[in-house]
């Protein structure tokens, strides 16, 4: 008997939640820009 992953907690419902779909595609484009660009400035400013 496989053992049983833990129920997650949603924070909200889709009805709580209506922008889902489009904070999913934006997150989904950030994720890309990061893997193809690199993290950015990696020497201190200061």
């Amino acid at each position: 008997m496989k053992p049983q992953r833990p129920q997650r907690n949603t924070l909200c419902t889709p009805k709580e939640f209506p922008l889902k779909d489009i904070t999913e595609r934006i997150i989904s484009c950030v994720i890309e820009v990061h893997s193809t660009l690199g993290p950015g400035l990696l020497e201190n400013l200061f």
